[in-house]
C-alpha cells in the first residue's frame, strides 16, 4: 500500500494467478539479466588471464536459476536458508 503499486492493480483487475505469473516472470527475466552478465564478466576475465572454460556455456547459464529460482521457490525458506548456509562452506 506504501509504494502505490496496490492502486495499479486496482485500476485493471487481475486475477491473482495473473499478478502471481506476472511478478514471477519479471524475477526470472531479471535473472536472466543477471546470469548473462555474470557470463560476460567471467569469460572476459577468463580471456585476460588467459585460461578457458572446460564445460558449456549452457550449464554456466542454468546454475544460478537452479540453484536460486527453482530451489527458492519450490522449497520451505528455512530449509533454502540452511542449504545456502551449508554450501558457503
Amino acid at each position: 500500500m506504501r509504494s502505490g503499486t496496490i492502486l495499479a492493480v486496482i485500476a485493471r483487475p487481475l486475477r491473482r494467478w495473473e499478478f502471481l505469473v506476472g511478478k514471477y516472470l519479471g524475477v526470472l527475466m531479471l535473472m536472466t539479466f543477471y546470469a548473462l552478465i555474470m557470463l560476460g564478466v567471467t569469460l572476459v576475465l577468463a580471456w585476460l588471464g588467459g585460461q578457458q572454460f572446460h564445460t558449456s556455456w549452457w550449464i554456466l547459464l542454468a546454475y544460478p536459476f537452479v540453484r536460486y529460482a527453482l530451489l527458492a521457490t519450490l522449497l520451505h525458506p528455512i530449509f533454502v536458508m540452511g542449504l545456502s548456509a551449508f554450501s558457503l562452506r
